[in-house]
């Protein structure tokens, strides 16, 4: 356990442990401090050893120049959770300024997992998982890496001639890039929020949020210099991400095998009800797969997008409604019963009046439930009067005869509303016309 302070040093583990920063353990390099990676550049922590834990740090780069926030090489099974890193800087080989590294030299790197931390302000990648082989400078096929969670955006400042992700796999199998927010990567075509460069069977791209950047997801599936080895190339699965104001392209298909692997990227949200925008047209089981001229971000061929997702917000001061409070994403054309409890009583006793609507959404209604099938972006607001402040009276109600069935939908009603009620007569009795 590290206390709360700042310390100018650089760190360098060479055996498993766990290392966790407390609140305001701060990490602040100068150019005093050592050189790792060769003795040629400068991490602030750097780690050799398998199995090892790091958490709770904030790794500025702001007091010297500093290349890597932490730096995981030739390791498997690493941890890397709840950091914040910023301010990374590149050296003139054009190889560093990078917030998290794992990286394999002549080894694949495997099982690393690195969630829930924020990382900005780097000379290029937000986090990199890969291994090399030396002989021939070809990416070899790493597996079981994770990237969850992380806040990774105003990555590929510079300077630097390459180009790659703010969040970047090279090698990939069996690995996850899941619940992480990746935006304003720095403008350029040659810049994205994801890339996975060589991917092999297994790979899944989730419930990501991929925005303002110039490319949103950019798949290189199988370049020429990935060494696949025994396994096969294989598209990741993307999907249930939020892919939006990416002004070039939201998902590109690097397509250079003959024929090219196909991305399935259905169920996702692209910005806009209409869907993504394909310009284009490509054979897909022997039919035209589009154009589709959608209004949100754009595609490339051999990207399969429909059925995409469209939003659904629910705004309720009262209950538990179904679908819950919140924005919900469902699939275009899914038909969806929305419903509250009425009467119920929390701050004291809330009768639902009814809804508003808008999209897909009815206007407006006076029920509790509503059915409607989702092609537009909707919100529905849940309209409730409450006795807090008003005042109520009981309803009580009575049959003259034994028989028969009485309905009253409120026992109490707010002065200056409507009370309503049924009766049911048996087979055998008439309902007279008055009560």
């Amino acid at each position: 356990m590290v206390a709360a302070g700042t310390y100018d040093e650089a760190v360098e583990i060479t055996v498993q442990l766990t290392l966790v920063g407390q609140t305001g353990a701060v990490i602040q390099p100068d150019n005093t401090c050592p050189l790792y990676d060769g003795g040629i550049r400068r991490p602030a922590i750097y780690v050799t050893a398998d199995g090892v834990t790091i958490q709770g740090f904030v790794i500025d780069g702001t007091h010297g120049t500093v290349n890597y926030g932490i730096y995981g090489f030739n390791t498997n099974g690493l941890t890397v959770e709840n950091n914040t890193i910023h301010d990374m800087s590149n050296d003139v080989d054009d190889v560093a300024g990078v917030g998290i590294l794992v990286f394999g030299w002549d080894a694949t790197v495997n099982d690393n997992v690195i969630s829930n931390n924020v990382v900005y302000n780097t000379a290029r990648m937000g986090i990199f998982v890969g291994g090399m082989r030396s002989s021939d400078y070809y990416w070899l096929i790493s597996s079981g890496n994770t990237i969850s969670g992380n806040d990774v955006y105003n990555t590929w400042q510079g300077p630097t001639s390459d180009y790659g992700g703010a969040v970047q796999m090279n090698g990939a199998k069996n690995s996850a890039i899941t619940n992480n927010n990746i935006h304003d990567t720095t403008a350029g075509t040659s810049y994205y929020g994801v890339y996975v460069y060589g991917s092999s069977t297994g790979n899944t791209i989730l419930s990501n949020s991929v925005h303002d950047n110039t490319q949103g997801i950019v798949l290189w599936i199988n370049p020429t210099d990935v060494a696949f080895g025994s396994d096969v190339p294989g598209a990741p699965a993307v999907h249930q991400n939020s892919i939006y104001h990416n002004s070039n392209y939201g998902v590109w298909n690097v397509a250079s095998p003959s024929p090219p692997l196909v991305v399935d990227a259905t169920n996702n949200w692209w910005g806009d009800a209409t869907g993504p925008h394909h310009a284009t047209s490509w054979l897909y089981m022997g039919h035209p797969y589009g154009p589709h001229l959608g209004l949100g971000d754009s595609v490339t061929d051999y990207v399969l997008y429909d059925p995409w997702l469209v939003p659904l917000t629910v705004v309720s001061a009262y209950d538990s409604p179904n679908p819950a409070v919140g924005t919900e994403m469902y699939t275009y054309g899914t038909t969806i019963t929305a419903s509250v409890t009425s009467p119920v009583r929390i701050d004291g006793f809330e009768v639902c009046t009814g809804w508003t609507g808008t999209g897909s959404v009815p206007a407006s209604g006076t029920g509790t439930s509503v059915t409607f099938t989702i092609t537009q972006t909707s919100t529905i607001t849940w309209n409730w009067y409450s006795s807090v402040g008003g005042q109520w009276a009981p309803i009580t109600m009575q049959a003259l005869a034994p028989t028969g069935t009485l309905t009253l939908l409120a026992p109490w009603i707010a002065l200056g509303l409507v009370a309503a009620a049924s009766a049911i007569a048996t087979s055998r009795r008439l309902l007279k016309k008055h009560w």
